[in-house]
């Protein structure tokens, strides 16, 4: 996926992004109402609903220009309400905006506590404490 700073670095000739479906493949209730909005680059939509929405997701956004045909805010605000209880908190960020992979949502980091040790001993990684 392009980073979001790729996109903003276009954003004078093409200011909306489009939320587009796997081609070809079947749709998920998650994905398929994000179908085709179209919103400029900076909104805030975004930041919870850039691709990947869940595991195998193969939707993308494309950027468009200044005659693309915008979403409704009402739209918008409807489908953000519909689609937020069916994501995995893991899945509410944009990594290309925030450089986020692995928020504290992600279950990689739910490590039981009889293996804190050895993960801290074999990963030389920092272990997140819930928060």
């Amino acid at each position: 996926f392009p980073s979001h700073d790729m996109f903003e670095s276009e954003v004078d000739i093409l200011p909306y992004l489009q939320y587009l479906t796997g081609s070809g493949e079947a749709t998920c209730e998650i994905c398929a109402p994000l179908d085709m909005v179209t919103l400029p680059v900076n909104d805030s939509f975004w930041d919870k609903f850039s691709p990947l929405q869940h595991f195998n997701c193969a939707c993308m956004i494309i950027q468009l220009d200044e005659k693309a045909k915008k979403t409704a805010k009402k739209e918008v605000t409807r489908l953000e309400k519909e689609i937020t209880p069916l994501k995995h908190g893991m899945f509410m960020t944009n990594a290309g905006r925030s450089g986020i992979i692995f928020n504290k949502e992600t279950p990689y980091f739910n490590i039981p506590k009889q293996y804190k040790e050895f993960a801290k001993e074999n990963f030389s990684l920092p272990i997140p404490k819930k928060g």
